[in-house]
């Protein structure tokens, strides 16, 4: 959606300090982001270009191109697409599709859902699965996130009651790998964030 911002600039407003522009409006998309585009070297330097080339009904991005620069070399320098499907509604994702490059392979993944439409499986064409099973309690919050690695990874999220802060997340199932416990002030704001596992405080 047009925001009015369609510069960055690190200090002055010149072209030797742009770190960032957007462009809006394609013809048939008024108001709609178009193009995006990064530098690190000001508007001269190595371009990082994001196209919108295509929405659906509900201007949700259908296509997306990412232009790597050719200063980052002749492996990755080229165009990278991302396409995005959705359910009848418009609106949920049903499958997001990747071309390859950089050593990595195309993909093309699917979303699966509860009846409630929370998200529960992600897996792709080749049969490979990312997410195995997701529950949620009925405020909507995960409490269960089944990663489908080979080390079968299982996240669990403990919230206290009536706030729905997160209290308590837990990753491994075998073996645990990671333990935090989580402490609010009575706003509501992070004070501390402990690793049971490895004693590590942040």
């Amino acid at each position: 959606m047009y925001s009015g911002k369609t510069a960055l600039y690190k200090e002055a407003v010149a072209p030797a300090n742009m770190l960032a522009t957007w462009k809006y409006d394609k013809s048939d998309l008024l108001g709609q982001l178009a193009e995006s585009a990064s530098y690190t070297a000001g508007q001269a330097g190595p371009a990082y270009l994001t196209t919108i080339d295509s929405r659906n009904v509900l201007y949700n991005p259908t296509k997306v191109t990412r232009w790597i620069p050719s200063a980052e070399g002749v492996e990755l320098k080229n165009g990278y697409y991302t396409n995005y499907g959705y359910k009848p509604d418009a609106k949920t994702p049903e499958f997001v599709s990747y071309s390859d490059g950089g050593g990595l392979g195309a993909d093309n993944v699917s979303f699966a859902y509860t009846p409630l439409g929370l998200p529960d499986r992600m897996y792709n064409a080749a049969g490979a699965t990312y997410v195995n099973n997701a529950d949620y309690n009925q405020l909507g919050d995960q409490t269960l996130l089944d990663l489908g690695s080979k080390h079968d990874m299982l996240i669990s999220n403990i919230y206290e009651d009536g706030t729905g802060r997160l209290l308590r997340s837990i990753g491994g199932k075998e073996q645990v790998f990671s333990d935090h416990v989580y402490i609010y002030d009575p706003s509501g704001n992070v004070l501390k964030d402990h690793n049971l596992v490895d004693g590590g405080d942040a």
